[in-house]
């Protein structure tokens, strides 16, 4: 069986490894790769990967709004959400889901940030920004403010308040910031969206970076006390809702957890990921 990550720059990427552990507990002998592809590549590519028998892809940044068009079925989430980030392909059909809702869960979950009722920042209004809007909204945010950098010509907002990177900073108080940026990935790791300013008005920080495991906003947030967490749980929970859609499986919480610390341990690694 054959399944792959399309994105545009994968160099950071370890999906891979994640994928291939969860085929060892699984059992079986898979092929699992990753393919960057420029933009006039991908309707040709997704068509190709189903004709040469791939049973499903991932899709990373910046494709995952894109790819929509390209599909001949999107789920209910993958719809309410508006963004993709996994297909399967079978003998009728390209499906596309989104499991990044499922991934942002766990982190909420693993850290004890209950978000009921509080006041809600997300950073980018991509396809990752896209899922934590959606789960915010389920699980009762008070507020749900996006910021972008042209927030004057953005049309993904869901109905929700869009302001830019300097009307942030008279933001006074807020609960939850989320980056959903690629902002201080790496190799360009010396690049953050928030000051250490701003990261004191919040209670708790997420950043859906991975890569290195502490951005500058983590390593702020660490250093101000705060709730924080970055993108490792959402990474493995989005790979595991993916298996289980592309093999019709499920995997168990302890699974979970196993495949959580060893790739916890791999991020804390010296090498480049």
């Amino acid at each position: 069986m054959k399944y792959g990550l399309i994105g545009k720059s994968l160099k950071h990427s370890v999906s891979k490894t994640i994928h291939i552990e969860l085929f060892k507990v699984l059992g079986v002998e898979s092929l699992y790769e990753h393919y960057e592809l420029h933009e006039d590549q991908l309707e040709s590519s997704i068509r190709n990967f189903k004709n040469l028998g791939y049973r499903g892809l991932n899709v990373t940044i910046p494709y995952k709004i894109r790819v929509m068009e390209f599909l001949d079925y999107i789920s209910p989430e993958a719809s309410s959400i508006g963004s993709v980030n996994t297909i399967k392909f079978s003998d009728e059909k390209m499906e596309g889901f989104n499991t990044d809702y499922i991934g942002f869960g766990m982190v909420l979950d693993h850290n004890d940030i209950l978000v009921n009722g509080k006041e809600c920042i997300i950073l980018g209004t991509g396809g990752a920004s896209k899922a934590v809007v959606k789960y915010l909204e389920d699980k009762g945010a008070g507020s749900i403010v996006l910021v972008s950098r042209n927030p004057e010509n953005n049309n993904s907002s869901e109905g929700y308040k869009v302001i830019s990177y300097k009307d942030l900073k008279l933001v006074q108080k807020t609960y939850l910031i989320v980056n959903a940026t690629p902002l201080g990935m790496y190799p360009k790791v010396s690049e953050t969206p928030l000051s250490r300013s701003i990261v004191k008005k919040a209670d708790a920080i997420v950043d859906l970076i991975y890569n290195p495991a502490e951005t500058k906003i983590l390593k702020y947030a660490r250093e101000e006390n705060k709730i924080h967490a970055n993108g490792v749980l959402m990474l493995v929970g989005q790979a595991i809702a993916a298996q289980e859609i592309w093999n019709e499986c499920k995997y168990e919480d302890h699974i979970v957890k196993e495949i959580f610390g060893k790739i916890e341990k791999y991020m804390g690694g010296d090498h480049e990921k």
